[in-house]
């Protein structure tokens, strides 16, 4: 699937311009005698018409011939037949490769000096390690095909299609004659039906991946389905707590336990509780499950009126059964696993603050002043919970830099603590701003400020997951630890950068490209003066509201210039204007 993945990006770079290198062929068998096929046989017949007679083979009708074809966009490049009686082997496909070369150097002049992309399927003598060695010596790039997929080979989808038609019905009396009409027909089409058939290959390519998506998701949905129909997480949890029941009586009996507190006991319990895999699972549904009804609260404290998102339970039991295997919970003595089973629960509580301020205490805010609600009991609480969200992070960042000493695992949830904080503290300050937006019937910089604090929150949350990234590189190079290990944690950072770097990146400066271009393309437009505005006597078409200052388009219409750069930003046909449709700006913008 690589090879699938590397020819699709390539063609994204390039274009059409990569069928220009590629060069394809495959080897079919081609009988002296061809019966006609079944559409081609067909005629009208009444009830009591004989029956057709069958074709019948004879050591005549079955000679046959095998031949070799490679071709390109343009057309056939080599057809090579095979000696009757010989079979194909390495070295003799290594030796129709050096006939494959010449043909394209005498018939493609510089195709071989701009670059030549190879693709055949995967046969033995195609695969072969001399075989791989003649294609480097050649310098040829090589895309493997998958196996048992001839739906992706261009000679079985659609050139080789196109030849069995014709040779339906077609006999030859001997060997030169056959290979007289073959080649015949092969260099009698166009170029166009052979770049059509590579051409093909791309929506094939895209076909194959798209089914594969389809068929993940139907078995995560299968699997989603058959884990709620059997109530996999009621029956984990079950398994946990009697697990835990069974342990009491156990430890009591203990000597070493009887002298210690109810935390020491509270204590040897969760680290008794977590020292097999089966076990991690019943506590990580009991903490999913821990974390859908913290949401719940909260939401309940908010007055909010969106169901709880059982969704929540999946993402946080994935986190904490990751986080599990790869700090290797299982695998360390007791009072170490005591110490990782804090450091992750620690971190899951945080991230459930996180996505709780985000999915829930964020949207709220905004719907509060967007609807401007009235009701002092829902902003009084909104506030409170955003209290909550910065008191606790910094309360927690000052308990646990007094009780550890430095390390990644400190330093990590310390920079997330933080950026709550800092999240927090963003959405309170864009609330304050629409606040006052409300007493203002037009407030032209409150555009600017809201992208520049919703700029502020992303990139700080940016600037932690690139903090993130390196802790995590720095502890897979420097410190010690399994296999099991090592191979999650790159799994991970691998996910993570590609994720919550990479992508988050390239959204942000789309989105800052965007927003630079509608700037400029509002500040392009010409100001309107109170002598014009007078004149006008109208309001705004875009917010209904009168106008103060405006911005005068190539239409001679007026409008906000605030009003101008939200449409811009939010409307698919941006350039066009409100009133007459046509374009608002110059044509060099």
């Amino acid at each position: 699937m690589s090879s699938g993945r590397d020819f699709l990006n390539r063609y994204r770079q390039d274009g059409n311009d990569l069928f220009f290198h590629i060069v394809t062929g495959d080897e079919t068998w081609i009988a002296h005698i061809n019966p006609e096929s079944k559409q081609q046989s067909m005629q009208w017949r009444h009830s009591t018409s004989p029956k057709p007679k069958k074709f019948k083979q004879t050591p005549y009708t079955s000679r046959k011939m095998m031949a070799t074809v490679f071709w390109d966009e343009k057309g056939v490049l080599l057809v090579d037949f095979m000696e009757r009686g010989t079979t194909i082997t390495v070295d003799v496909y290594c030796e129709t490769l050096n006939k494959l070369r010449r043909a394209i150097q005498n018939r493609r002049r510089g195709k071989l000096s701009s670059g030549i992309i190879l693709l055949h399927d995967n046969a033995r003598p195609h695969t072969a390690a001399k075989t791989q060695e003649k294609i480097q010596e050649f310098r040829w790039e090589l895309y493997n095909h998958p196996p048992y997929s001839p739906d992706l080979a261009p000679s079985d989808y659609f050139l080789f299609l196109h030849f069995k038609k014709w040779l339906g019905g077609q006999r030859f009396e001997n060997d030169m004659e056959l290979k007289n009409a073959v080649e015949n027909w092969f260099n009698s089409q166009a170029a166009s039906f052979y770049a059509e058939g590579l051409r093909k290959l791309v929506k094939r390519r895209y076909r194959l991946f798209n089914s594969l998506l389809d068929l993940v998701s139907k078995m995560f949905e299968f699997l989603v389905v058959d884990w709620n129909h059997f109530k996999m997480s009621s029956v984990l949890r079950m398994f946990w707590a009697i697990r835990v029941l069974i342990q009491i009586p156990y430890l009591i009996t203990t000597m070493e336990i009887q002298n210690k507190t109810l935390f020491g006991v509270a204590k040897n319990l969760l680290v008794e509780g977590c020292d097999t895999f089966i076990a991690v699972l019943g506590m990580t549904s009991y903490i999913s499950y821990l974390c859908r009804y913290i949401e719940a609260f909260f939401q309940w404290v908010l007055l909010t009126d969106n169901l709880v998102d059982r969704r929540i339970e999946i993402d946080f039991a994935l986190s904490f059964y990751i986080l599990a295997v790869q700090s290797e919970l299982t695998c360390s003595d007791q009072e170490k696993r005591f110490i990782t089973l804090y450091r992750n629960i620690s971190l899951i509580y945080f991230s459930l603050l996180h996505y709780i301020h985000t999915y829930v205490v964020d949207p709220l805010l905004i719907s509060l002043n967007n609807s401007c609600n009235s009701s002092f009991n829902r902003h009084i609480r909104a506030l409170l919970v955003c209290g909550f969200f910065i008191v606790c992070p910094i309360t927690m960042w000052q308990y646990l830099w007094s009780h550890h000493s430095v390390n990644t695992w400190l330093l990590a949830i310390s920079l997330f603590n933080i950026t709550i904080v800092l999240k927090v503290g963003s959405s309170l300050f864009r609330y304050c701003l629409f606040l006052i937006d409300a007493h203002y019937t037009l407030w032209e910089e409150l555009e600017c400020y809201v992208y520049f604090i919703e700029s502020f929150s992303i990139t700080v949350e940016f600037c932690y997951n690139i903090f993130l990234f390196l802790n995590s590189a720095y502890a897979i190079a420097f410190v010690s630890c399994g296999v099991l290990q090592t191979f999650v944690k790159c799994i991970y950072l691998s996910f993570h950068a590609y994720s919550f770097i990479w992508r988050e990146a390239k959204n942000g400066w789309n989105v800052f490209i965007k927003r630079r271009t509608a700037v400029n393309k509002v500040k392009s437009l010409s100001d309107a003066t109170m002598v014009e505005l007078d004149e006008l006597n109208d309001i705004c078409a875009i917010c209904q509201g009168n106008m103060v200052s405006a911005k005068i388009t190539r239409c001679n219409h007026y409008f906000h210039g605030v009003c101008l750069l939200r449409k811009l930003l939010c409307i698919n046909d941006q350039d066009r204007c409100p009133l007459c449709q046509s374009e608002m700006f110059r044509t060099e913008m």
